[in-house]
């Protein structure tokens, strides 16, 4: 439960690019997790005594809590990308090549930056009323600090970092 806590913290506290680390995170994380769940899941399994129960936690356990884990353990990780930072503010400029919004009853503001020094697009979240000024085609600078593992991040009640990169 602490880690579910923990994540949901972590998951809320820092901000990052558009899915920052997800796939790095899940490319890390997905085989260890499932080595784990599967000890632990038979190791429990074993103290059952009737064989239809054994077969019905097994299949809980492996296909309920794992993708819950494996989902949870991401903001775990950004956390851990973020406190082994080497305190490096790096800087995503270039030219907005869209503009989008996303959610129901929360809207989410998104722009897509053509990096230029990195040669990608790169999307971001911003606040509406920089969302309402942003046109296609205007330079735009978002900055974040590298973390441990290479993915941008900041967190989000101490703002953004101030970089020089341009």
């Amino acid at each position: 439960m602490i880690f579910f806590i923990l994540g949901g913290l972590l998951y809320f506290s820092i901000g990052t690019i558009f899915n920052g680390g997800f796939f790095l995170a899940m490319k890390w994380l997905a085989a260890p997790i499932a080595i784990l769940m599967l000890i632990i899941t038979v190791f429990d399994c074993s103290r059952l005594t009737g064989t239809r129960n054994r077969f019905r936690k097994f299949m809980t356990y492996m296909f309920l809590y794992y993708p819950l884990i494996t989902l949870f353990s991401w903001p775990i990780f950004l956390g851990v990308n973020a406190v082994t930072t080497t305190g490096e503010a790096i800087a995503i400029v270039g030219p907005v090549a869209k503009k989008s919004t996303s959610g129901g009853n929360r809207h989410s503001y998104e722009i897509t930056i053509h990096d230029k020094k990195n040669n990608n697009n790169t999307k971001i979240s911003i606040p509406k009323r920089n969302w309402d000024q942003v046109r296609i085609g205007d330079i735009y600078k978002f900055c974040y600090m590298k973390g441990g593992f290479g993915v941008p991040y900041y967190w989000r009640f101490k703002g953004r970092p101030e970089c020089s990169d341009a």
